[in-house]
């Protein structure tokens, strides 16, 4: 029940309800009517979110009943009010909810459905103020109450809702080491009285910025938690990709398999890593051996000065590790042989990943005796 104030011959009584809604009003106190009455003014106090709030006049009970000034009780509760003069209503709006109270046909509104009131609990008019009895604007604020009946005192509060999940959302949960990746956290309902959350990593691998943004800095998974201040969490696993680190496990990979057989390991440099990661790059644009403009695969070793009297290249895509697309390539006799061929010495690799997260893979292979 919303709090009934009535005064028995033992004194104020109280019964608890708890509404839901939150409005503000806008509210000018100018009323069409004015009835002057003997009312008896209430002794009794009313706190709201810690603060004794003040009125002048002072409330009235009527046919037993405690009825508030509507201006003072509205601006203690931190609520901005007007009217509309032409339709003589008390309008508050708040949160997407409204309150109106017609003076010419009295009642209460709430997201325009007419409350079902007993007649002498309807505001009415006194000496030019409005009073209204506290249940209904309890239901259009969404407040909880409490009664206490040695001290005569209504307390009010902001209504709790708590977050009920946490979600974090990305576009997808495998990125390039080095890149700021966004994403964002919400909560439900979309009414949570606290919405903030805090974020957490469970590894140093990576590191966040602010409350949208994270960046990996090596190579792994990590997991993102988002907590909320009821201790409400989401979740978010994300893998960092180093592709200069992947790069350099395929090349020794490769020597593995090649020392393994008797062969001499392949020599890296530079400008052939360069070569590759061109090539790797480009076929995001266009999975082939050759280049995106039709030229020759070797033309990257050319433009990165790269002297050779062979040449040779693998290429594969979708492989998530280099353990996988080493293990593609020697398992396909086109892809072994260049892995394998006596006469390269040198060996320049490239991973690139594209904007769903897939990764591609490129070889160079130069012979330079």
């Amino acid at each position: 029940m919303f709090p009934t104030v009535v005064k028995p011959e033992g004194g104020y009584v109280m019964k608890k309800y708890t509404g839901t809604l939150i409005v503000v009003i806008l509210l000018v106190f100018a009323c069409f009517v004015n009835i002057q009455a003997a009312y008896e003014k209430a002794d009794i106090t009313v706190i709201y979110q810690g603060t004794v709030l003040s009125f002048d006049p002072p409330p009235l009970i009527k046919d037993g009943y405690v009825f508030f000034p509507i201006e003072d009780l509205l601006a203690g509760i931190g609520v901005g009010h007007g009217w509309d003069a032409d339709t003589f209503t008390v309008i508050g709006t708040l949160g997407g909810n409204t309150l109106e109270i017609p003076l010419r046909n009295l009642a209460y509104i709430v997201n325009g459905t007419r409350l079902t009131v007993p007649a002498f609990l309807l505001p009415f008019v006194d000496n030019y103020r409005t009073y209204v009895y506290l249940d209904y604007i309890v239901q259009g604020f969404d407040l909880d109450v409490d009664w206490n009946a040695e001290t005569s005192t209504i307390i009010l509060y902001e209504k709790v809702i708590n977050v009920r999940r946490v979600y974090i959302e990305m576009d997808r949960t495998t990125h390039k080491t080095g890149v700021p990746v966004n994403f964002n956290v919400t909560v439900t309902p979309d009414n949570a009285t606290d919405k903030n959350v805090v974020l957490s990593l469970d590894k140093p691998t990576a590191v966040l910025h602010g409350l949208n943004t994270i960046t990996g800095r090596s190579s792994g998974a990590v997991t993102i938690t988002a907590t909320a201040s009821n201790g409400v969490t989401g979740v978010r696993t994300v893998t960092f990709i180093d592709l200069e680190e992947y790069a350099d496990e395929v090349f020794r990979l490769v020597n593995e398999e090649r020392r393994s057989r008797g062969l001499p390991s392949f020599s890296a440099s530079p400008a052939l890593d360069r070569a590759a990661f061109t090539r790797a790059d480009e076929l995001i644009r266009v999975f082939s051996h050759d280049r995106p403009d039709g030229r020759s695969p070797f033309t990257a070793l050319d433009e990165n000065s790269v002297r050779y009297r062979a040449a040779g290249e693998n290429i594969a895509a979708g492989q998530r590790t280099p353990a996988a697309v080493v293990a593609d390539w020697m398992n396909s006799p086109g892809h072994r042989a260049n892995i394998l061929e006596r006469s390269f010495n040198g060996l320049g690799v490239g991973v690139s990943m594209d904007n769903n997260g897939r990764l591609h893979w490129a070889q160079l292979f130069i012979g330079s005796n």
